[in-house]
């Protein structure tokens, strides 16, 4: 039974030029294996920047919609501090319109745009 295992499993002889070939392509698949692992890993860098990158475009989007909700709410106010200024200064008729001398007038809209420009100054980009 021994005699024919040994038969079976002959050993090969494996001469230098055999070996250093045979060392050679393990080197180089080491090495491919390798090259093949950092390409995954810039890759994968790759893959997290580009995400980082749309994850700060849609904040940035964000904030830029805010920033531009935020500056057409404080001008309706400013609006407001126009229309306040007129009634309490104004005398209302029962049509609902507002007679008032025009330096008051021009007082409501400097102080309307006394607060727009506090809206550009906080709000603009």
């Amino acid at each position: 039974m021994k005699k024919e295992l040994k038969k079976k499993f002959k050993m090969i002889k494996i001469d230098k030029s055999q070996q250093i070939i045979i060392a050679i392509t393990i080197v180089l698949l080491v090495f491919a294996f390798v090259q093949y692992q950092n390409n995954n890993r810039k890759l994968d860098l790759q893959e997290q920047k580009a995400r980082q990158e749309r994850i700060e475009l849609e904040e940035q989007k964000t904030a830029e919609e805010t920033r531009k909700r935020l500056m057409n709410t404080c001008i309706s106010l400013a609006d407001n501090v126009y229309w306040e200024y007129m009634e309490l200064n104004g005398k209302k008729n029962s049509d609902g319109t507002i007679t008032a001398p025009l330096s008051d007038w021009k007082r409501a809209e400097e102080k309307k745009q006394s607060a727009i420009e506090i809206c550009k100054i906080r709000f603009s980009k």
